[in-house]
């Protein structure tokens, strides 16, 4: 059923029809469950993937990862499909700067 469910989604585009290879569609009111499920098997399995970071944190569909090296970070990276942000200048893009 899960197979069916992932990987049988038609949609239109375009007034052409296309069929979903891999993943779980956008849109899809099974995304969200699965996002759910991946993100709680990553973070169960972290130690098992190779290189795990020093730091990581969950929320919601979002995960926070500190390693060593960018090298490490392609590792652990290398097969999910994650949006990476790298320091540049010893900061992040979203750190906040607070001033008293």
């Amino acid at each position: 059923m899960l197979n069916w469910t992932c990987k049988n989604t038609v949609l239109q585009f375009s007034e052409n029809y296309y069929t979903q290879l891999d993943g779980v569609a956008m849109g899809s009111p099974i995304a969200p469950l699965m996002a759910d499920v991946f993100m709680n098997w990553l973070i169960d399995n972290v130690n098992k993937i190779g290189c795990s970071p020093q730091i990581i944190c969950r929320y919601v569909d979002d995960i926070f990862c500190a390693f060593d090296s960018k090298e490490k970070m392609d590792q652990f990276f290398y097969n999910l499909s994650f949006s990476k942000e790298v320091e540049a200048d010893g900061q992040l893009a979203y750190c906040l700067t607070y001033k008293n």
